[in-house]
Parts: C-alpha cells; structure tokens; sequence
C-alpha cells in the first residue's frame, strides 16, 4: 500500500508539475538533495516565495516560535536486463527484471537548534531468476531516524546526530549511501559536525544497517564496526576544496582471495577537487594499513589506492563537449600464502567504479577509462566512455562492488579483465521528474577466459524518478 501510494502520487502530479514549473517565479527553488536531510525549506515561511504544487508540504508551520514540519519522498522504477549475468556464471534471465524503490520522510524542526528526521525506504524485485540481490529487496523498514542538536551561530557551529542516518563522503569512494543500489544504505551511530564558512569535520562511530528483506526487521550489523574524522576545507578560488579523513574498520568475518579471517583496517584519504576555467579535476589518493588474523597467523595490511577524473569542456562549441579521463589503481594481494595483505578494501562504495553496471569492485585493479560528455541541452546529457581493467597484482583474484571474491587469482596469470563499453542518457524532465537509460557491453578479456565462465555481457537499465 505503501508503494502504491507513493507511484500514484507520482503519476497524478506528472502534468501538474509541469504546470507548476512553467509558472513558477524567475527566481528557481533549489533542487532536490541526493541526501534529503540536506535541503533548507525555510524560506518557504514567507509564502509569498510558494511557486511549487508541493511548497505547502515542505512548509507546516506547528507554532508561532519556528516549529515546522516539512514532508518528501521518491519513487523510482527501474528496468534492468543483463545476458550473461557475472560474465556466465550462475542462473540466468532472459527478459530481465523490474526494481522498485520508494522512500518517504518527514522532518520536524523545533526552531534553530533541533530538529528529527525520519525516513520510510521500500525497494521491491519482481521476475529476476534467482531471486533479489542482498541489496535488491528491503519490503518496508526505517531507513532514517535520527535527532540533530545545533550549537552555536550559522557561521559557527557545532552539531550533535545520533541515530539512523545516511552518509557520504567526498566522491564515494569510501563511504557511500549507494544511489546506484536498489535499496540504498544508511548506518546507526553518533556523529560531530563542526562548520564554519570555510570548513567543515565530521567525526562519527557507526555501525552498518543490515538489509534484511521483510518488514522492519532491519537492524545493525554487529560484525561491522566503523568510526573515523573528515576535514573539508573549501576554497573558492578553484571552484572546489581538500578534503582529508581517517576511517578505521572492524569487519569480524572478511573474504579475500587468500582466506578468511577478521579485519581490522585503518584508511587515510586525501582529496582534492575543482577547476578552473574550462578544465575540471578530481583527485583521490588513500592508504590502508591494519591487521588480518586468518585461521592460522595474523598479517599486517599494506594496501593503496589512487584515483583522478579530470575534463576538459569545449564550451564554444555544440552540445559543450566535456572530453575526460577517469584513471584508477587499487592494489592487490602479492603473496596470498604469506607476508601482508595488500588487497585494497573500498569499504562502503557506490558503483561509480564500473559504471551502472556494477560488475567489477575497485579492488586490485588498474582502469583506464576516457569518456566524453555532451549538454544535448541544459537538462539532458549523453555520455559515452570506453573503460579498460586490468588486474594490479597476478597473485590476487577480483572482486565485487561488496569486497566479496568474484575469482580467484590463482588459476590465472593473465591481466586482462576486460573492456566496457557505455552509453547513457540523463534527461532532467522537469524539477520533480528524471529519467536515466544506460547501454553497456562488457568484453571478457584473458584472465576471464582462463577462469571460466568467461562470458561478454550485455546490459540495459532503464528507470524514471519522482522527487517531491
């Protein structure tokens, strides 16, 4: 019922936001936030400023001292079809799969300084063989619930979040709340906010949600533990910032290619992002050290990462072609029977790493993937890429976007993964509607064949959003 509410909503509003949009003042509302506890509607206490069919939903005010309560939510449909799903192995759909995502919040401000969030999440799979992904089906849980206490003025201040939240950090390379994912992913803990106008840290201890998939049977994931500090440090004159974080990880039960054991791993990551004129950059580079105790001994972590993506934008031109390069190398295991463990672990990624469709994690592999971006007009864009994997180390295997082993290393010395070719199309309909179709052809390279099944896949993905 649920569900149903919400796509019905969705589908009765498509011409009336379209209505609204036409309508609405010069001055545009801002957009929809990837993490919804982020949006600021209090300007919409002034309704003189109500311009959107949904403004008096983001608005209730409770009391004459500031008290509001403000409501959103999402539907998403989504088509995705794979021939020779994990290049061959296991069962196999011939005519694809329908996911579902919903969510729904609520937010009640109690003036300046305080403030609780609460979010439903549903994430439905139909037709798919053999059954939902971990991460394809959640019925119905509390994806969101937490209090916030702020501290201070808006050009300082410290804030206090305890509970069930989301998080990102930096380009998600580390810790992500999985957009790409069906259900998304949110972690239940304690978090320190400090912020001025140049800076911002965060220091959280949290633990991941367990996707469960009934109804309100989610809860946190005692074998993982992690806690850490960031540091953004804004800069205006790049268009970007720094950003610097520790993040440590107690996972009880780990996989890798050489075994499994208990992982206790320490990530330092430095970034730094912006651009200038018509060149864009994006750069990440991370350290990783720790211990890993298998059956029988307990070895040292040594492991790395480094990443860019960096653009060029013809802005002259037609369509303001963006010719890029994304470059990533994450180490792999040298010695599987001894010494250290140099598997890099991406902790709590997206799949910004392989594209939509998700079929290789970032662990021990080199990527070269040169792309180019075209402004069909200011609400759709057509990108097109060719990315190459290698394997960094023949002694280790290659992963999933979860860090769990996809193939070992050990039947192989080949480095060739393979090739992905990708196309997709972005077209932001209107404030409240969006619609992605992603094409991609994954080329089984050496190591792949040598370690069947060694399949290419196909891949389509389809889906239409609407926010409110």
């Amino acid at each position: 019922m649920f569900r149903a509410i919400c796509f019905a909503i969705a589908c009765a509003c498509l011409p009336i936001t379209g209505i609204a949009q036409t309508e609405r003042s010069a001055s545009a509302p801002p957009a929809y936030q990837s993490l919804r506890y982020e949006e600021d509607w209090t300007y919409l206490s002034d309704k003189t400023k109500r311009s959107d069919t949904f403004d008096s939903l983001k608005y209730i005010p409770l009391n004459s001292r500031g008290w509001f309560l403000s409501m959103g939510g999402e539907a998403r449909i989504r088509y995705e079809f794979f021939s020779q799903f994990n290049f061959g192995a296991g069962p196999q759909d011939d005519n694809g799969y329908l996911l579902q995502r919903y969510l729904l919040h609520a937010e009640t401000h109690f003036g300046k300084h305080s403030r609780f969030f609460f979010q439903l999440q549903s994430g439905i799979e139909n037709g798919r063989s053999g059954g939902p992904r971990p991460t394809d089906e959640d019925r119905l849980d509390i994806h969101q619930a937490f209090a916030d206490w702020k501290f201070g003025s808006e050009g300082r201040s410290i804030t206090v979040r305890v509970g069930r939240h989301e998080m990102e950090f930096g380009s998600g390379r580390l810790i992500s709340a999985g957009e790409g994912l069906n259900v998304r992913r949110s972690f239940d803990g304690v978090r320190l906010i400090y912020q001025d106008r140049k800076w911002l840290i965060n220091g959280q201890a949290d633990k991941l949600v367990s996707i469960k998939p009934g109804i309100f049977d989610d809860a946190r994931d005692r074998a993982q533990t992690f806690w850490g500090v960031g540091a953004t440090r804004s800069n205006s004159k790049i268009g970007g910032g720094h950003q610097f974080a520790y993040i440590g990880l107690d996972r009880k039960i780990a996989r890798f290619d050489r075994g499994i054991g208990r992982e206790v791993r320490h990530s330092f990551i430095a970034r730094t992002y912006g651009g200038a004129k018509q060149v864009d950059y994006n750069f990440d580079a991370i350290l990783q050290w720790g211990t890993f105790r298998g059956a029988t001994k307990t070895d040292a972590i040594r492991a790395w990462a480094v990443a860019s993506d960096t653009g060029y934008t013809l802005k002259e031109i037609l369509f303001k072609p963006r010719i890029a390069l994304r470059a990533d190398a994450t180490s792999g295991d040298q010695n599987p029977g001894g010494g250290h463990l140099g598997t890099f672990n991406p902790l709590f990624p997206g799949t910004s790493y392989s594209d939509t469709i998700g079929l290789l994690g970032p662990s021990n592999t080199l990527a070269l993937d040169p792309y180019v971006r075209l402004a069909v007009n200011n609400r759709m864009s057509f990108t097109s890429g060719l990315a190459f994997f290698w394997r960094n180390s023949r002694r280790d295997g290659i992963y999933g976007i979860n860090i769990a082993p996809l193939r070992t290393g050990q039947l192989s010395l080949a480095r060739d993964i393979g090739s992905l070719y990708s196309a997709r199309l972005d077209w932001r309909i209107n404030r409240h509607w969006s619609y992605l179709l992603t094409y991609s052809y994954f080329n089984a390279g050496r190591f792949l064949k040598e370690t069947p099944p060694g399949r290419d896949v196909n891949y389509v993905t389809s889906w239409a959003v609407f926010k409110f």
